[in-house]
């Protein structure tokens, strides 16, 4: 059945990548979801900076970097919006729209951390 999540949905954790390459073994997990939380405010604090800045190689490279994360959390939507976010940069077409995306994906983060601090 296709994920049929938008912007507006609540991000759920799904851990279900991260077992599968962690081969269920939950220290591994445990590492990985800490260096995200370390990781997350300064990739977005960069991302923010490089957009307002109308930075398309600094757009493009964070945006790669937060949908590597989003890939390991499996976030569909939030990796489809930095998947936006980072074509922007490449095709240098950063615009209001594309800090409308990294709101929405900021939101997205924001709770996807919340659910990561009540496990860890």
């Amino acid at each position: 059945m296709p994920n049929l999540a938008n912007e507006n949905t609540s991000p759920s954790l799904d851990l279900s990548y991260l077992l599968e390459i962690g081969k269920n073994n939950n220290a591994f997990v445990e590492k990985m979801l800490t260096h995200f939380m370390s990781d997350i405010p300064s990739l977005l604090a960069g991302l923010k900076k490089s957009i307002e800045l109308s930075d398309a190689a600094g757009v493009k490279l964070s945006a790669h970097k937060a949908k590597s994360v989003a890939g390991y959390l499996n976030d569909e939507v939030l990796h489809r919006l930095m998947q936006e976010i980072e074509e922007d940069g490449v095709k240098n077409t950063i615009q209001e729209a594309t800090k409308l995306k990294f709101k929405k994906a900021s939101i997205r983060f924001s709770k996807l951390c919340e659910e990561i601090e009540k496990m860890l």
